[in-house]
């Protein structure tokens, strides 16, 4: 299976020109959050006309910089991930959206318990399909302890997420 995974974009609609093409190649594409820079449900549905050739094979997450009118069209279109069970490609995906609250600076910021009921619901509703379809965990904010959560030297690894993975299983 080909995955196009991409994350951390931070731009308009026009600074993915090249995804269209990429995401037309792949089995699955994976976003994972902060592809447009603080837009609304505007930018959202510039977005999401860009990858029009891919439905039924994307799933994505929004990120910490995703304000809500970009995260209602998301949801709408029923590919974000955000605290629920997406299938796409043959995959089950499910996820969590935004980031640990830090800074309050960014429009989807999340304490550990949100984050935790958001991962809880996606996994109730995962358990609930009976499936042996592969299981995807699609995140915007790293997990703890993960290696990668370390930023500018601050820790922005969320422990609701490592929890996560260690409740079902999945190694880091």
């Amino acid at each position: 299976m080909l995955i196009l995974a991409i994350a951390d974009l931070h731009g308009p609609a026009s600074a993915l020109a090249r995804v269209p093409a990429m995401a037309a190649e792949a089995d699955l594409v994976l976003a994972a959050g902060d592809h447009i820079d603080f837009g609304g449900a505007q930018e959202a549905r510039k977005l999401l006309a860009l990858l029009e050739g891919a439905e039924g094979k994307i799933a994505l997450v929004p990120g910490n910089c995703g304000k809500s009118g970009a995260r209602a069209v998301l949801e709408d279109r029923r590919i974000s991930a955000d605290g629920r069970l997406v299938a796409a490609a043959g995959a089950m995906i499910i996820g969590a959206g935004g980031s640990p609250r830090r800074s309050v600076m960014t429009p989807y910021e999340r304490s550990d318990g949100e984050s935790s009921e958001a991962l809880a619901l996606a996994l109730e509703a995962c358990e609930g399909e009976g499936s042996s379809r592969p299981l995807i965990v699609l995140t915007h904010a790293p997990p703890k302890g993960s290696g990668a959560e370390r930023r500018k030297g601050v820790d922005v690894g969320s422990p609701a997420l490592r929890g996560a993975l260690d409740r079902i299983g999945l190694p880091l």
